[in-house]
């Protein structure tokens, strides 16, 4: 009997599955690094879109205060015009 020689061999198909295993990684950490730039992108977009409708809300509500005033204003004109009739 020889001396038996115990160690770690790796055969050229453990080879080929490890640098798979690490070019598989690699692709995926990089899929992953565009993909967390896509959302931070989507969401500054999203802060944005969020000032504008509140910004465009805010118009709004200032816009149909105006018109309620108008509209107050003519009915206030109505009614002392009634009122001086003596309806």
């Amino acid at each position: 009997m020889g001396s038996e020689q115990r160690g770690i061999y790796f055969s050229r198909t453990n080879m080929l599955v490890i640098a798979g295993f690490i070019a598989g990684s690699v692709v995926w950490g990089i899929d992953i690094e565009k993909r967390v730039i896509a959302n931070s992108t989507n969401i500054e977009n999203m802060a944005g879109q969020i000032s504008l409708d509140r910004k465009q809300a805010k118009e709004a509500r200032d816009d149909i205060k105006k018109q309620l005033l108008g509209i107050d204003q003519k009915l206030d004109a109505l009614l002392l015009h009634s009122n001086k009739r003596g309806f």
